[in-house]
């Protein structure tokens, strides 16, 4: 019926129906005051995906090499979550970059070692990479 039809404002202005999954989900309290918000959006805020070139699905994106601090946060990540479960990730992130700034040269050697063995790699392995 018409009343089961709850619209939403699309980023091409055209009005399209809730979900029948959200439609059981949130009551039509919300899902109307949903749709009047939305109704005056200004869909240009919303980050649309960027193509280089014509197209970005000719060439898949390629991953810089990990430099020293990565390659020690992703190990230290895990045992730092492991023990201090209850921490959020920004917590974690933080928490990294505070510990690696006190390492001294020596203990940071052997991640500085491992990214340029990274960095060569990649180099080799995409010699066109900027």
């Amino acid at each position: 019926s018409p009343s089961d039809n709850h619209l939403l404002l699309g980023p091409d202005g055209v009005l399209g129906e809730f979900k029948k999954a959200d439609q059981d989900k949130f009551p039509v309290c919300i899902r109307d005051a949903v749709s009047q918000v939305l109704k005056g959006y200004d869909w240009t805020l919303v980050p649309m995906p960027v193509r280089v070139n014509g197209s970005s699905k000719n060439k898949p994106h390629v991953k810089r090499p990990m430099n020293a601090f990565m390659v020690w946060a992703q190990a230290a990540r895990r045992k730092l979550a492991d023990q201090y479960p209850h921490l959020h990730n920004a917590e974690l992130s933080k928490t990294l970059g505070k510990l690696w700034r006190l390492l001294n040269e020596g203990e940071k050697r052997p991640f500085v070692e491992e990214a340029e063995r990274l960095r060569v790699q990649h180099k080799k392995d995409h010699p066109d990479y900027k």
